[in-house]
């Protein structure tokens, strides 16, 4: 089924905490609304011209709008999971709780055509299992909610409902946009590429207590550099300046963050330079993969593997034409859009 077809139908983004205008970016055409007032992510709204409106009971309903997209971090609407005690904050839990209520009195008084909800947590499981959490699982059948997830791991089996989305993701400006002023923009890295490896982020430590996942980004990264030395290279630098360091580089470091992908991923990709990431299960929207060789399981396969690269040009080539080609082939605007409304469409 093609774009066009789509054109005439009526979409409602409803998102819970404001943090990502990706979906509008994709759906000009819709209408979003928020439950805060706050513009998270000012910058990006201002270039789009654009603004959320504020959620008002009865605003969103099935007499106006066909089909109903929702931006939630489910997990974080109940305080327990699979037995688990989530420590988060208690605002943010209070609060998205309320919000996931109101998403699901929506739902259930209204007939929308499709309604999408994209879960943007950071961590895996199948948000089938929050509605089951939260006592509200039947409504899924019923109002036949399809989700597409941030996060989805390609060795675990999903209800058949759930679609991997990796997009959702908010920094400096969401992913979506700067994928988009890559493939519109042709970029072009300079010419006066410096042969290291460059890291911009911050080296965290993080622990999740219930899904027992520890993050530590300070010992892969002096892992790293003990074996690289200072080929491996990184500064703490505004936004706009190690964008340029990046850019400058023949090689940026992905390492895996609080969740799968994180800005750093979208960063690399929009500017391409050639992304040197972690190892991860992460399952991406298409079926073709970034090259091996830019995968890395600890230290030592990181520093053989930039070796082999840095005395095989043939092979850099071939890795950073394989970026490049995912990137234009499935992240421009239209390529996600049409894979939103195919997803939809075909179950």
């Amino acid at each position: 089924m093609d774009i066009w077809v789509y054109i005439f139908i009526m979409i409602a983004i409803l998102d819970f905490l404001n943090h990502d205008p990706g979906l509008k970016i994709l759906f000009p055409e819709s209408d979003v609304f928020c439950f805060i007032e706050e513009i998270s992510r000012p910058k990006i709204y201002s270039k789009y011209q654009y603004s959320p409106n504020i959620f008002q009971e009865g605003i969103i309903n099935s007499d106006k709008y066909d089909t109903l997209f929702v931006i939630a971090p489910l997990y974080d609407s109940c305080d327990n999971y699979n037995g688990c005690y989530k420590n988060g904050s208690i605002f943010q839990n209070k609060n998205t709780l309320a919000y996931f209520n109101k998403m699901i009195d929506i739902i259930q008084t209204n007939n929308f055509k499709k309604v999408i909800i994209f879960d943007n947590y950071d961590y895996d499981y199948d948000p089938n299992d929050i509605f089951v959490s939260n006592s509200v699982s039947s409504i899924i059948n019923e109002k036949n909610i399809l989700f597409f997830k941030r996060y989805m791991n390609k060795n675990k089996c999903y209800h058949k409902n759930v679609y991997p989305f990796p997009y959702l993701i908010f920094g400096y400006q969401c992913n979506i946009d700067m994928l988009n002023n890559f493939i519109n923009n042709k970029v072009i890295l300079s010419n006066h590429i410096i042969n290291r490896l460059f890291f911009a982020g911050s080296l965290l430590h993080h622990i999740d207590p219930v899904y027992q996942i520890e993050r530590n980004r300070q010992d892969i990264f002096y892992k790293i550099y003990g074996r690289l030395g200072n080929y491996l290279q990184s500064f703490r630098l505004p936004h706009e300046e190690y964008i340029v360091e990046m850019k400058q580089s023949k090689y940026c470091l992905d390492l895996l963050g609080v969740g799968d992908p994180n800005v750093r991923t979208f960063e690399i990709l929009s500017i391409g330079s050639l992304r040197i990431a972690q190892r991860s299960n992460l399952t991406w929207n298409f079926q073709e993969d970034f090259c091996e060789e830019t995968y890395f399981d600890d230290a030592d396969d990181l520093y053989n593997k930039i070796t082999r690269m840095n005395s095989d040009d043939a092979l850099y080539q071939k890795c950073l034409d394989r970026q490049n080609y995912i990137v234009s082939k499935y992240m421009s605007v239209n390529c996600l859009k049409e894979f939103v409304m195919n997803t939809i469409y075909r179950v």
